[in-house]
């Protein structure tokens, strides 16, 4: 008995005793609701963004960021060599929404390069970021839109391709083929490839395989370097530059936007609009690129006014077999300097039946219009 009066005195009536100083400090008194000892957070909680990565030269990079930041613990790696990541020195502008980072020494033409670091705004709100991107190219050459077919024929083994003409010597490295309908997934980015004026480049975009799960045809090899035989399979030319996409399916829509672009500062190099007549407008996924093309200015529609609009785009309504495609056909009069393309510098050529084949990758555009 008396150890259990002992239990008591120790356990049982303290935890009484806290139990009701507790039930004093947190009821309500006059069981009203009160806020009393409950602070609110106040201010900016939104994560900084960056919103535009530009490399301008070999030695820096500036990144625009949503809102004022600074940058921490900034570290650049290059993957194609076995070297540590090297800390960067950064300058801010007076704007302060955008940095530039400073390299330990110059990037390399060509060479895949990854920037890592941390974002954060004078809250303490914080992002981690990698951007990867090539080595700066200051010999960008002067690239067009040549030729293009988006129709396919497996029995013949014949695929969609872009063709382009360089208009001056300069090197790919850095440059982008992407179509509003493949998307960013599907952006072919350019090797580091010298080109030389007046040198055609033919952009396989399928490399079709067999049941096997090997090359359907022999000869799908991409011509980097200086000889421009090693192609060998469909619709290659011995004297054009042969490049090989490794895709199986198809490529570009009947109604589509094709841009080129440089991929260091974003600028449009150049621009190809084609749309069936059935098609009203764009679709809506095309939405920023359709915004890239109206900011660059190099579309205009026939009566000169720079748009990208579906009303001033080529009509596809034709391009249905593999022995048609469009064809540039103002190459030899270009000003290199003028970025100014309209429906009116293209023409559907081809032919009917699929008795002749008026395409021609790797050579002087055909201009011989399908019969209507």
């Amino acid at each position: 008995m008396k150890s259990f009066i002992n239990f008591l005195k120790k356990t049982l009536i303290p935890s009484l005793v806290i139990s009701s100083l507790v039930l004093v400090v947190v009821s309500p008194l006059g069981c009203r609701a009160t806020i009393e000892g409950i602070h609110l957070l106040e201010g900016d909680f939104t994560v900084p963004k960056i919103t535009e990565v530009e490399v301008s030269n070999a030695r820096s990079i500036t990144i625009t960021c949503s809102k004022n930041a600074c940058i921490k613990n900034a570290s650049l790696k290059c993957l194609s060599q076995e070297e540590e990541a090297q800390p960067l020195e950064k300058s801010q502008s007076d704007e302060k929404k955008r940095i530039t980072l400073v390299f330990p020494k110059e990037t390399e033409i060509g060479l895949d390069y990854v920037l890592k670091g941390s974002l954060e705004d004078e809250n303490g709100n914080s992002l981690l970021f990698r951007i990867p991107f090539t080595g700066f190219n200051e010999r960008i050459p002067r690239l067009i839109f040549s030729e293009v077919r988006n129709a396919s024929d497996s029995k013949k083994m014949k695929h969609e391709y872009v063709e382009f003409y360089a208009l001056t010597d300069g090197n790919l490295a850095g440059l982008e083929f992407v179509s509003a309908y493949d998307g960013e997934e599907k952006k072919y980015s350019f090797p580091p490839i010298e080109v030389t004026s007046g040198q055609f480049i033919t952009l396989h975009l399928r490399k079709p395989q067999n049941e096997e799960g090997k090359d359907a045809e022999e000869g799908m090899i991409d011509e980097t370097g200086e000889n421009l035989n090693l192609s060998f399979a469909t619709d290659s030319c011995p004297t054009a530059r042969d490049l090989w996409v490794e895709n199986t399916s198809a490529r570009i829509a009947p109604s589509d936007i094709l841009i080129l672009r440089n991929s260091a500062n974003g600028k449009l190099l150049d621009v190809l609009l084609f749309a069936e007549t059935k098609t009203s407008a764009w679709n809506k996924k095309y939405a920023s690129y359709i915004e890239l093309v109206e900011e660059s200015r190099i579309w205009h529609d026939r009566e000169g006014n720079a748009t990208c609009s579906i009303e001033s785009a080529l009509c596809s309504d034709s391009m249905t077999t593999v022995t048609r495609s469009f064809s540039r056909q103002n190459i030899s009069s270009l000003v290199v300097d003028s970025y100014s393309v309209s429906a009116d510098d293209w023409l559907l050529v081809g032919s009917k039946g699929g008795k002749t084949n008026e395409c021609s990758p790797g050579l002087p555009n055909s201009s011989q219009a399908l019969p209507k």
